[in-house]
């Protein structure tokens, strides 16, 4: 059958049928000695062994089939596509004869011919084709570049895993070499190493060729995961703008001013200050403490607008409020932060209580300021008369609705027309007859 199948000359098959006639003698010899003379058959019948009958019958019916056709091969028409192919071929264009025996339908030859003109490529596709995966892998890893990863792929469809993860190793390294690092990312990943993989992504963020649309840009964040590059996984959150994981990550790093940087960036405050406190800074981890507490209370203030609605949280929220003052003003104290305390003290509403540790510091007239500020006026007006600011003290009491201690100040300050003025709104004659 071999007529059939393969392409070929004129002189290999009458070879073929030469040998077929041979092999029907030498089947056939035990029939033929039968016409020897009886000592010459006798002596014959020594070296032959007898043949079975139905053996020689299929074996004589095939021979003379496979002698038939290979006549009529030899001496029938030839198909004109193969005779091209051999011609192309005894001419060295082997790729041309590849693609003839394509189209042919004789892809198996046609592979070989792929081959040897180094058209790995066409070679793998036509293996590929016939289902022969192994082969389409290995033509396809000489083919190199880009067909590494349809190399890859049909060595893992195969069950080799360790030549797909060769392909990958060299895909990656192309694709470095055509400075592709997303692609080489992913390449590294599928060639079991991480730590390149990670250190591939470092280089594309630094040169700023790695987004968080390339498919590339999750796998780097796994890899990096995988191997506890914190740095790595730190520098692709931000990418992302993803500020909590960001600072997880850096804390992780133990880089606690990119952790505060991007806490901040998050609105963590408080963890933020609890890395100002790692990295050293206890005065800037105070004041953003500060400025927590001051978001805090934003929120109970909020919370409470609510009404019955927000009196849950309401509550929680004071508890943290709470909480933080109690443990904020001592270190404030040891830290000798007095505008600090004072300004803790005004957040959360304890404006009498800052006010009287301005005037215990000495700060008589910012404790004035504050006071009138936030509506304090008997207390601010005090100060002031202490201080010997009457005027002020006049129009603070004014403010308070207190006439009569306004207009006693204005008559220290020696505002006798606004002491007067004053007086007769509140109806003291006598007052004003003097």
């Amino acid at each position: 059958m071999c007529f059939l199948v393969f392409p070929l000359g004129r002189g290999t098959r009458a070879f073929l049928v030469t040998a077929a006639i041979i092999a029907a003698f030498v089947l056939n010899i035990g029939s033929l000695i039968a016409y020897l003379p009886l000592e010459a058959r006798l002596r014959a019948e020594q070296f032959i062994p007898s043949n079975n009958p139905s053996v020689t019958m299929i074996g004589n019916v095939l021979i003379a089939c496979g002698i038939l056709i290979g006549i009529m091969s030899m001496f029938g028409p030839r198909n004109p596509k193969v005779k091209l192919a051999r011609s192309l071929q005894k001419r060295g264009d082997n790729l041309g004869a590849a693609e003839i025996l394509v189209q042919a339908g004789l892809p198996h030859q046609a592979i070989e011919l792929f081959r040897k003109a180094r058209a790995w490529r066409r070679a793998a596709e036509t293996a590929r084709d016939l289902d022969h995966d192994e082969d389409a892998a290995s033509s396809y890893r000489r083919a190199g570049g880009q067909n590494l990863k349809d190399a890859a792929r049909y060595y893992r469809k195969v069950g080799k895993l360790e030549l797909a993860q060769q392909c990958n190793h060299e895909l990656a390294t192309w694709y470095i070499d055509h400075d592709r690092f997303d692609s080489a990312i992913e390449a590294w990943v599928g060639a079991g190493e991480l730590t390149r993989a990670v250190n591939t992504a470092m280089v594309a963020i630094k040169q700023q060729r790695l987004n968080p649309q390339q498919t590339a840009f999750k796998t780097a964040v796994r890899a990096a995961e995988e191997t506890r590059n914190h740095s790595c996984v730190a520098q692709l959150r931000e990418l992302e703008c993803n500020w909590l994981a960001a600072a997880q990550a850096w804390q992780l790093a133990k880089n606690h001013q990119k952790a505060v940087l991007n806490y901040r960036k998050a609105g963590r405050l408080k963890e933020a200050a609890v890395e100002e406190a790692k990295a050293g800074n206890d005065r800037k981890s105070l004041l953003l403490r500060i400025e927590h507490l001051s978001g805090l209370e934003e929120k109970l203030r909020i919370a409470r607008a609510r009404g019955i609605a927000g009196a849950q949280e309401a509550q929680h929220i004071k508890q943290q409020a709470d909480t933080e003052f109690e443990t904020l003003v001592p270190r404030l104290e040891k830290c000798d932060m007095k505008s600090a305390i004072i300004e803790v003290l005004t957040i959360t509403g304890r404006t009498e209580l800052a006010v009287s540790r301005l005037e215990e510091s000495g700060d008589a007239s910012a404790a004035a300021d504050l006071a009138r500020d936030n509506q304090l006026f008997t207390i601010a007006g005090r100060i002031l008369e202490d201080l010997g600011k009457f005027s002020e003290a006049s129009d603070t009491y004014e403010l308070d609705n207190d006439l009569e201690r306004a207009a006693e100040c204005a008559e220290k300050a020696g505002l006798d027309q606004r002491a007067l003025d004053l007086y007769r709104g509140l109806g003291h004659s006598t007052k004003v007859a003097h």
